[in-house]
């Protein structure tokens, strides 16, 4: 099931947290398995603001762009994403976020 981005909201990801999807770059033919580690609402009156953010393992940086994500229960869909955290605490993975912001 492909997922358009107005059918998507902050509560299409909040059961996922902790779980793990599959992000692929465009322009490769390679998915790489990713976790939902945070999503964070940030809505006001009229406006639908959230923020979801993976972590990947740094073997594997996507850049910045437009991935496809996808997972068994949620469908596949293309959004735009940022590394945002590299490396911290001694880890060696890489953070990417997404944000929503739509008038409501």
């Amino acid at each position: 099931m492909d997922l358009m981005l107005n059918q998507i909201h902050f509560a299409t990801f909040v059961p996922f947290i902790n779980e793990n999807f599959e992000i692929k770059a465009m322009g490769t033919d390679q998915w790489v398995t990713s976790e939902l580690v945070e999503v964070k609402d940030m809505s006001r009156p009229g406006q639908e603001i959230f923020s979801i953010i993976f972590r990947t393992s740094s073997e594997h940086y996507l850049g910045q762009g437009t991935h496809l994500v996808r997972h068994p229960r949620v469908g596949e869909v293309g959004l735009f994403m940022v590394p945002i955290i590299m490396g911290i605490g001694g880890g060696d993975f890489v953070h990417y976020q997404a944000i929503f912001n739509r008038l409501v």
